[in-house]
């Protein structure tokens, strides 16, 4: 019985990869909003398996190295191809090359992360450079924001190509970004702070309540995004 709880976050990391590749499934059928559900369940069990590790003391190495690989695809390969066959395959191969580009930035995004985990004296407040999981979100708003507004300036294949571009470049720079996976050497230990998370709360229920919950997904990468001046300085002060 211990053995099998040891093995909970590793199963959590393998059911995320699942979801991450039925979501490509979904999207070589055309199913644009069951696809990016897939992607965004896919995320959050993300964020849960390394919680459960650390809650059951059952952190690993195969842990870690698993987690990283299903990054590669969930984060990597499967957003960028469901972008690619909404809206980037217009450009033939010079939108394959901007897949390639998304992916190959991943991989190194991942790969210097297992790095950075090694070196002592690491924050673990803040990230250096764009989470992949993030950068995933990032690319596919131009996809949620169409499904709120069919005609929105966001569906235009350009659009979709330059914040793809410009996630791939965020994912490999070494900009201080919050991870919060702790407010130690935040400044989100402020009741400022929690007010405005409550008003972000408020704003998703208002969007659910009119209808539009898609928006609620790029609204919390806009507030995660408005953030990055405030890392930057308050990381010098660290």
């Amino acid at each position: 019985m211990k053995n099998m709880t040891q093995q909970l976050p590793n199963a959590i990391t393998l059911t995320a990869l699942c979801f991450g590749l039925t979501a490509i499934y979904a999207a070589l059928e055309g199913a644009w909003e069951r696809a990016v559900i897939l992607l965004i369940i896919s995320t959050i069990l993300d964020g849960l398996d390394g919680r459960v590790a650390r809650m059951l003391g059952a952190t690993s190495k195969i842990g870690e190295q698993l987690d990283s690989l299903c990054d590669t695809v969930n984060f990597g390969v499967a957003p960028a191809l469901l972008l690619y066959l909404w809206a980037l395959n217009v450009f033939g191969a010079a939108g394959w090359a901007i897949v390639l580009v998304y992916v190959m930035c991943t991989v190194v995004r991942l790969a210097r992360f297992n790095m950075l985990c090694e070196l002592p004296g690491r924050s673990p407040a803040y990230f250096s450079g764009l989470p992949s999981p993030i950068a995933a979100l990032v690319i596919i708003c131009p996809l949620t924001i169409s499904f709120a507004f069919p005609e929105h300036f966001f569906f235009y294949p350009e659009i979709s190509a330059a914040i793809t571009l410009i996630a791939s470049g965020l994912m490999v720079s070494t900009l201080p970004m919050f991870s919060f996976k702790t407010l130690k050497d935040t400044p989100f230990s402020q009741p400022t702070i929690k007010i405005a998370a409550a008003m972000l709360v408020l704003i998703a229920v208002v969007l659910a309540a009119i209808g539009k919950p898609w928006m609620i997904l790029a609204e919390c990468v806009f507030v995660y995004f408005s953030l990055l001046p405030l890392s930057m300085m308050h990381y010098k002060k660290i």
